[in-house]
């Protein structure tokens, strides 16, 4: 069950970063409250998953896609706000 949640983590990094990448920059709050949400909802997917069983792989398999999102969204904006927080230009 591992090679799925792998394979469609980096399916879904990759997607992401090709649709959404030139957003990331000029958005950067909105894109990181986006990321705070997504990851919250992938915990609650994680600890939903045991109860059913019959979709287990298919709610595993969605709570990665997620996390790898909140991993572009979150180190893609990174840069953005630590500079928008910087003083005197010291990023």
């Amino acid at each position: 069950m591992g090679y799925y949640t792998d394979g469609t983590g980096m399916l879904g990094r990759i997607l992401f970063a090709w649709m959404q990448g030139t957003y990331l920059d000029c958005d950067c709050k909105k894109w990181r409250l986006f990321a705070d949400v997504l990851n919250d909802l992938s915990i609650f997917l994680d600890i939903c998953a045991p109860m059913f069983d019959g979709y287990f792989t298919l709610i595993v398999c969605t709570s990665g896609v997620f996390r790898s999102i909140v991993g572009v969204a979150g180190g893609a904006t990174r840069a953005a706000l630590t500079q928008h927080q910087s003083r005197r230009n010291n990023m």
